[in-house]
């Protein structure tokens, strides 16, 4: 019976030290994933004390009750950086996560098991004050879309050609150059109507999918429109057309 018992508690610790390095839930990055990345922005929604007291290296400090749109747009953050969120917690994790999201970022995810896991895995923490953020776009263009992908849905092989439009603002201090446009198909374009771009100001991307240039695949699939910019944080615009043929009409 003293056998079974020790043999239940190894079982027991076992699964503990196993579950640290369990795969992380959609919309999770796990203390190990998270110490592999290196082009990622980190935000730390403990309070300043916690984060004084110990952070992720190179984690930005933005206390949970200070997540705003404009602490966020202070620490010049952008909507379509790669972000991961953790608080000391998985509540808190989430939380500033479902903020962020409904703020309209793209690309968040939580730290799995919060701050209290990356420790329990003995990853290096770094103490002190926050130190200034690079800031590569002082002085700089800056991005934003109002839409990045278009579902053209089931159109006729004999329909014609079909074009969408993608707005590009620059919400930057210096004009925005356009460059090198590119599609991944011969049956896609685009075109568009400046490359250069002031700040403030808006350039129009037109992109058009011909069904009829040659055989296509069966089903949804899609195509993609490449741009070169002068943006230090997206120097390479993609833009993601879907379509569906119908080849009966």
């Amino acid at each position: 019976m003293k056998n079974v018992l020790i043999a239940v508690i190894l079982l027991v610790l076992l699964g503990c030290t196993q579950s640290s390095k369990h795969a992380a839930r959609p919309g999770e990055i796990t203390p190990e994933q998270l110490s592999k990345q290196q082009i990622v922005t980190i935000i730390d929604v403990r309070s300043a004390e916690q984060f004084i007291d110990g952070h992720i290296a190179g984690a930005i400090t933005i206390p949970l009750e200070q997540l705003s749109l404009a602490s966020l747009d202070k620490a010049g953050i952008r909507k379509t950086e790669t972000i991961v969120v953790y608080g000391q917690s998985p509540t808190k994790s989430d939380a500033a996560q479902n903020i962020l999201l409904s703020f309209g970022y793209e690309d968040v995810v939580s730290l799995s098991g919060g701050f209290a896991h990356w420790v329990e895995d003995e990853n290096p923490i770094e103490r002190g004050a926050q130190a200034e953020r690079p800031d590569t776009t002082r002085g700089a263009p800056a991005i934003e879309l109002n839409a990045t992908t278009h579902d053209f849905g089931l159109i006729p092989l004999s329909g014609g050609i079909v074009t969408t439009s993608f707005l590009i603002t620059n919400k930057g201090t210096k004009d925005l150059t356009l460059t090198s446009l590119s599609t991944s198909c011969g049956c896609t374009s685009g075109k568009l109507d400046k490359e250069r771009v002031a700040p403030g100001e808006s350039a129009l991307l037109t992109a058009s999918f011909d069904p009829n240039y040659h055989k296509e695949p069966l089903g949804r699939f899609s195509r993609t429109v490449f741009i070169e910019t002068n943006d230090p944080v997206q120097q390479e615009l993609t833009f993601t057309i879907w379509v569906e043929i119908d080849t009966t009409r």
